[in-house]
């Protein structure tokens, strides 16, 4: 995507997965990225370069795990952590698009994060995410139309019927930015086939 031009910062705090991560990356080629054995939160928001975020943090895995965190309290505390994420790196000056994604199924997660966060901050904005991907968001009861605006512009997949694992993603922009929007022709098309080719994939497991 980035053809090893300008810096990726990537955070990780747990120890193992650091180490597994600069290896995946190394494996891959990736020279521009910087791996941080810290929390996303010890990153300073004076660093006025970063532009781009993607966040995926910590989550139930209830998307992928066949022992998933299920516990209301556990849930209650891994939203709020994720919120604290988010809003976070939307104290970086220059940043254009926050990129929020987790492998959970939970809306306290994933819909109710993101409700809360618009309420908390006026800078950024939700656009959609993957506009052509069919499966969106769930609708938050009862409905507004805030609420129906966060189920429209979200994705979530379905292990089974996407031929993926679980998973959601939103997209936040600045208000104001101009062109934040434009995703390069040649990578959406590729987004579009490999959808294309998981649907084509699912409807045949399911046939079979």
């Amino acid at each position: 995507l980035m053809r090893n031009e300008g810096v990726v910062h990537a955070y990780e705090q747990d120890e193992r997965r650091c180490k597994l991560l600069g290896e995946m990356l190394k494996q891959k080629g990736a020279t521009c990225a910087i791996v941080h054995h810290a929390s996303f939160l010890s990153a300073s928001p004076n660093d006025s370069e970063v532009t781009h975020i993607l966040l995926d943090p910590s989550c139930s895995s209830s998307g992928m795990s066949t022992d998933p965190i299920t516990d209301p309290a556990a849930l209650r505390e891994l939203a709020g952590n994720q919120q604290a994420l988010i809003l976070h790196a939307m104290r970086f000056p220059k940043l254009q698009v926050l990129v929020y994604s987790t492998c959970s199924i939970h809306e306290v997660e994933n819909e109710m994060v993101v409700e809360a966060v618009l309420g908390q901050q006026r800078n950024f904005g939700l656009v959609p995410a993957l506009p052509w991907w069919s499966r969106r968001g769930h609708l938050l009861q009862p409905p507004s139309l805030q609420r129906r605006q966060i189920a429209r512009d979200c994705v979530r997949c379905l292990p089974i019927e996407d031929a993926t694992i679980g998973f959601f993603v939103c997209r936040f922009e600045r208000k104001g930015e101009a062109g934040c929007s434009t995703m390069d022709a040649h990578l959406m098309e590729k987004l579009e086939q490999l959808a294309r080719v998981r649907k084509r994939q699912a409807r045949q497991r399911l046939s079979a």
